[in-house]
């Protein structure tokens, strides 16, 4: 009993695991990685994608690590790029980073923040975007309101966005970090 107890605290802090239903469809995995698409971008920080790595951790990449990842540990195993992509970003697998030989070439991983966790647990999104968020309405973007306090949490903010069907677009600390729904493609 008491360790059911302590399992299901640790998975509603976690609030991620395989998901049980899709987050995108197969379409949308194609649009996200396509490099045909006028949102692509071949710069490390923009087109950031988040999969959960066999450790635990949150791994964000961009579009083109991602198939690198593919090529490398996961082409014997997924016939195409999409599949494997759609298996990854709906996170029902783990995937191993240890299959590649350039772990390095990964941009970051992360631990999800328990207090982030929470109060996206309690409010939802739009807890997240009323706390730490301002949107631009010219240009149809959510803008994290980066301040010194809260620089460490971003990243499990930027999580809960992708698991809501949002497109995180990263750039340099003068812009820092925009959401856009996927719809609004």
């Amino acid at each position: 009993m008491k360790y059911s107890i302590l399992f299901s605290l640790i998975v509603m802090l976690m609030g991620c695991g395989p998901a049980d239903k899709d987050i995108y469809t197969l379409s949308e995995i194609k649009k996200i990685c396509s490099p045909t698409d006028p949102i692509f971008d071949p710069r490390p920080d923009f087109n950031l994608v988040f999969t959960i790595g066999v450790d635990d951790s949150i791994y964000v990449l961009n579009i083109n690590q991602l198939h690198k990842l593919y090529k490398r540990g996961y082409v014997n195993k997924y016939k195409k790029f999409y599949d494997f992509a759609y298996e990854a970003l709906n996170q029902r697998i783990k995937v191993d980073f240890k299959k590649s030989t350039i772990v390095y070439d990964y941009k970051r991983r992360f631990k999800l923040m328990p207090y982030i966790t929470i109060l996206y647990n309690q409010e939802g999104l739009e807890g997240l975007i009323d706390r730490f968020c301002k949107y631009d309405e010219k240009r149809g973007f959510y803008f994290l309101q980066l301040k010194t306090d809260i620089h460490m949490y971003a990243s499990t903010i930027s999580y809960y966005f992708f698991l809501n069907r949002y497109y995180t677009l990263e750039s340099d600390d003068q812009f820092g970090v925009s959401y856009t729904n996927i719809d609004k493609w």
